[in-house]
């Protein structure tokens, strides 16, 4: 949506009248994620697509945002149920994450139904959908933190040594009263395998394929020596 020079960017929910979980939470929460860039789409096209870009580099975020802010909080009820819709709007990178205390039991991905899988952690692409049930702590002795990291790495799971540059600490809050707890510190980031994952309704591929087609790919220079 454009208004008067300004992007507006939101998720867009369908509900399934037929949601084979429907009973197993009471509320229904979306959050977001998204990468921040200080300039606009054009400016950085402009800076990627130079000749002494010699290794291809996009351009990289300047922040990340969970629901548009940097103070997110989800505010809970001892003994509920959450349903939580994850979607990541970055445009660039993925983002991983994980609760202080409470396990993500998820049982959708991309609008695909599953087996209810428990996780501790998740790593969701650009414009990928995860959701995930949430069960609240049964009283209200503090609030907990639950960490987001944009994964800027070329490849978290093989690169020695991967950084995390951007990172949000958003809460779940039981008691208003009570103070927010520290930023929340994951050690080791390794998300839960999404091949793992089991499809509510077989959904199964075949064991044989006709044909097999290989697509290769790589980076390029075009004429003008511009990276493609």
């Amino acid at each position: 949506m454009e208004r008067s020079g300004l992007i507006f960017i939101g998720p867009l929910i369908g509900h399934d009248p037929n949601d084979p979980y429907k009973g197993q939470y009471d509320e229904e929460i979306i959050l977001t994620s998204s990468d921040w860039y200080h300039d606009q789409v054009p400016v950085l096209i402009e800076q990627m697509l130079v000749t002494t870009n010699t290794q291809f580099r996009p351009p990289f975020p300047e922040a990340l945002l969970l629901n548009d802010t940097q103070q997110s909080k989800l505010h809970f009820v001892p003994g509920k149920n959450y349903k939580i819709r994850f979607i990541n709007m970055a445009a660039f990178a993925s983002v991983l994450l994980q609760f202080d205390s409470h396990t993500m039991r998820v049982i959708e991905v991309d609008g695909t139904y599953i087996q209810k899988h428990n996780a501790y952690q998740i790593r969701v692409a650009p414009a990928q959908r995860y959701t995930f049930i949430l069960n609240a702590q049964p009283t209200t002795r503090r609030n907990y933190a639950f960490l987001a990291s944009l994964d800027m790495n070329r490849d978290f799971a093989n690169d020695p040594a991967p950084v995390y540059p951007f990172n949000i600490t958003g809460y779940i809050v039981y008691d208003d009263a009570k103070a927010l707890p520290n930023p929340h510190v994951v050690t080791n980031w390794k998300p839960v395998d999404d091949y793992t994952f089991q499809p509510l309704e077989c959904g199964c591929l075949s064991n044989t394929a006709d044909k097999v087609i290989t697509l290769d790919f790589n980076f390029g220079f075009d004429t003008g020596g511009i990276p493609r």
